[in-house]
């Protein structure tokens, strides 16, 4: 027994309770490098083609691809799409929360918003990047105009 001791003790470095979760090699997550790749676009196919002139009665998502330029794991994140100009109060849309990125992973996050009423109206639309509970905005697009005329 003695010697099982002391070769456990030769061969295993024990850790300071204190100390768990503080290894070297441990990568943690940093939201703060999660970009826009490019602008936000309105799709009539779940983000596939660019809608510049929407009109009402067609369903649309709203589009962006988001992108980790940092060098580790972005952990979990949401995209607010801000809805607004003629939608007033604008809106808010969250996307579901989408899974942590990889350095330089990307994803294309949408939301699917669904038929503008028949109305003119003048929108901007704009993609925020948040944490998951969406109350801290990490980084956003410049955001997208577009018409929606009445028929």
């Amino acid at each position: 027994m003695e010697n099982e001791l002391q070769n456990y003790s030769e061969d295993t470095e024990l850790q300071n309770p204190s100390d768990a979760g503080t290894a070297e090699n441990e990568v943690s997550e940093d939201p703060s490098y999660l970009q826009p790749s490019e602008n936000v676009w309105v799709s009539s196919d779940g983000g596939t083609t660019n809608v510049s002139d929407p009109e009402q009665g067609v369903p649309y998502d709203f589009s962006i691809t988001i992108t980790n330029t940092g060098e580790s794991d972005s952990g979990a994140f949401v995209v607010k799409f801000v809805l607004s100009g003629d939608q007033n109060p604008a809106l808010d849309l969250f996307t579901d929360e989408l899974d942590s990125l990889a350095p330089r992973g990307n994803v294309l996050a949408v939301y699917h918003y669904g038929a503008f009423e028949n109305k003119f109206g003048v929108y901007h639309v704009q993609a925020i990047i948040c944490t998951p509970d969406g109350n801290t905005e990490l980084s956003a697009d410049q955001g997208f105009d577009f018409t929606i005329n009445s028929e």
